[in-house]
């Protein structure tokens, strides 16, 4: 009887250890899908880049959004570039409404999240985003401050010309890229994304909507 209950002892500590090594890491899982979109949230695609893999694969097209980052321009000036900036970390910021942590599935070192949220409508505020008219907004500074340009002129030649309209001119231009996002609205849609893990450390590798 006594040698009966030690195998069965033994037998449940086997079970219990493999148990623990086997155990669920949905918490890890959960917790690098929440800082990618927290980086995101925050304005800052390289943090939420942090929770991805280098050949993260996104069919979503949350990855589109850091196309916005491209109209900073080093030519266009400190004030062009202030408001490019500011404007770029608005978009993020309002890219991803909310969203919730519908499932975790996980299978041998991979696993799948599937997650339903709100996000902006990218294709609409994009293309309100392309309806400003950058030309329209210098054509007509440059009309209402004419003699005021055409002394800039001839005290410190076109070069400080154009560089005046562009630190006029962009503050209202990235306000009106504002409206375009605020104007998007919104999608209420499901995506899934898969994880790989790696060295312990739980990486997004691609990111897929759901039909």
């Amino acid at each position: 009887m006594k040698k009966f209950l030690l195998f069965c002892l033994g037998m449940m500590m086997c079970a219990a250890l493999a148990a623990c090594g086997g155990g669920s890491h949905e918490e890890e899982i959960k917790s690098s899908v929440d800082a990618y979109f927290a980086g995101i949230q925050a304005g800052d695609y390289e943090q939420a880049l942090t929770a991805a893999a280098d050949d993260l694969t996104d069919n979503f097209g949350l990855s589109e959004i850091s196309n916005v980052a491209n109209l900073t321009d080093e030519t266009m000036g400190e004030t062009y570039n202030s408001a490019a900036n500011e404007f770029v970390k608005y978009f993020l910021q309002n890219s991803v409404k909310s969203y919730t942590i519908d499932s975790v599935e996980e299978n041998e070192g991979q696993a799948t999240v599937q997650i339903s949220g709100s996000f902006i409508d990218a294709e609409s505020a994009l293309d309100g985003m392309n309806n400003v008219d950058m030309g329209t907004l210098f054509d007509e500074y440059a009309g209402e401050h004419m003699d005021e340009l055409a002394q800039l002129a001839e005290s410190d030649g076109e070069d400080a010309v154009t560089q005046a309209i562009i630190d006029a001119c962009a503050p209202k231009l990235f306000e009106e890229m504002k409206s375009a996002v605020e104007n998007a609205g919104t999608l209420e849609t499901k995506m899934q994304m898969t994880l790989q893990e790696n060295d312990g450390t739980w990486k997004i590798t691609q990111i897929d909507e759901i039909a």
